[in-house]
């Protein structure tokens, strides 16, 4: 089941787009759960393990990130989702993460600053 809402997600976001993608996860909050207890950092190594299970760990920081962003924002935890981009060996690289009061929660420390470019998607609905 896991896998076909991957695939599902994948082909929504090759043809919808990533614009579209969270105009629908804005429109559908989650269940309310108790995160008082989990740290954002907590809950981003949990939202990783499992997308990084499903989804091959270098094209899964993306679904990774808006999962978690998602998560956080309908649980009244103020997080940022951000994208980036960067050259490495003559090849351009994007990559996504999530903030939470300027801090990286689903990634290293200071992953933004090997990216440029970098967006940041606040939560308003």
């Amino acid at each position: 089941m896991a896998i076909l809402g991957q695939r599902k997600d994948t082909l929504f976001l090759r043809f919808k787009g990533y614009a579209k993608m969270l105009e629908l996860l804005k429109k559908k909050p989650p269940p309310k759960y108790n995160l008082t207890h989990m740290s954002p950092a907590e809950l981003g190594r949990m939202v990783n393990a499992a997308t990084f299970a499903i989804i091959d760990r270098e094209k899964a920081c993306l679904r990774s990130s808006m999962l978690l962003w998602w998560l956080l924002n309908n649980n009244d935890i103020d997080a940022i989702l951000c994208r980036g981009l960067r050259f490495d060996k003559q090849k351009l690289e994007g990559h996504a993460w999530v903030e939470v009061d300027g801090l990286t929660v689903n990634d290293r420390k200071h992953i933004a600053d090997e990216y440029h470019n970098v967006t940041r998607e606040i939560w308003s609905q």
